[in-house]
């Protein structure tokens, strides 16, 4: 597939007040896109933006719509090789500001082909038989957002893994755990998230974090109540500002290679 233009599922923005006391309308939410093809190039753009907020009668202006889906499934790698185009699923603009900032959307890249053996050894973690794995939620920059880009899985599924996680400016990834859960009586029945490298903010609530290489220009890591980690186990830590967890003993931080950077430290 060879793309030069734009494909967009855009939301549409809102509608400004027309009469006095009037509220505006919101931005739409960006729609969904899946792509899958032998090989995707060119230069062009997948869009799944959200539409914008639009102004209100006095203070009641009006939010953005969330960013929607996109997921491109290319069996020859082409991410930065043959595509060198743009992909996006931002978050709409706030009008003013007295609106709160839209969550991003999600963008996934299944680039490349795993072979069958590989594919097998990692089951249910791998069923699309992916060379790399990268989630991408990019909001451009906007303000931060009080709102999280949720992860929902199946309710089957338990493990997550993603080679590479890309989280923008101002942006948080939620994975929701399940929804009965004790980290001690059922420590098996947590979800578990297996990432290779991170760069951006992780939180982490009732889930269990591999991280199979480095973690770098990330400005914290937050770990709530009944949540495990182990990370830099084939490479180095660098958390510029701090590492921390809550003062509860079902939650766990495994450091198995140096901490270093100018300011980290480690808290606990």
């Amino acid at each position: 597939m060879e793309l030069n233009g734009t494909v967009s599922v855009d939301g549409q923005s809102g509608r400004a007040h027309t009469s006095s006391y009037s509220p505006a309308s919101g931005g739409g939410a960006g729609g969904s896109l899946l792509v899958v093809a032998s090989r995707l190039s060119g230069t062009g753009t997948l869009s799944a933006d959200g539409g914008a907020g639009a102004d209100g009668y006095g203070s009641d202006d009006s939010n953005g719509g969330s960013g929607g889906r996109i997921a491109i499934h290319a069996h020859e790698t082409s991410r930065g090789v043959s595509f060198t185009g743009a992909v996006r699923a931002r978050a709409g603009a706030a009008y003013g500001s007295w609106g709160a900032q839209a969550a991003a959307g999600t963008v996934y890249w299944c680039d490349g082909r795993a072979s069958e053996s590989e594919a097998a050894l990692e089951g249910e973690a791998n069923v699309h038989r992916c060379g790399v794995r990268r989630l991408e939620l990019d909001n451009s920059d906007r303000v931060l957002t009080p709102y999280f880009t949720q992860l929902q899985l199946p309710a089957w599924r338990r493990l997550v893994e993603v080679d590479e996680l890309h989280l923008g400016s101002g942006v948080q990834l939620a994975v929701p755990g399940p929804p009965v859960f004790d980290p001690v009586a059922m420590p098996l029945n947590r979800t578990a998230v297996v990432l290779g490298n991170v760069t951006g903010s992780l939180i982490l609530r009732s889930v269990a974090l591999t991280v199979r290489g480095d973690v770098f220009g990330a400005r914290s890591l937050w770990m709530h109540e009944g949540s495990s980690s182990e990370l830099g186990s084939s490479g180095a830590m660098r958390i510029l500002a701090r590492a921390t967890r809550d003062a509860d003993p079902s939650s766990s931080l495994k450091r198995t290679t140096p901490l270093w950077g100018p300011h980290s430290r480690l808290r606990s």
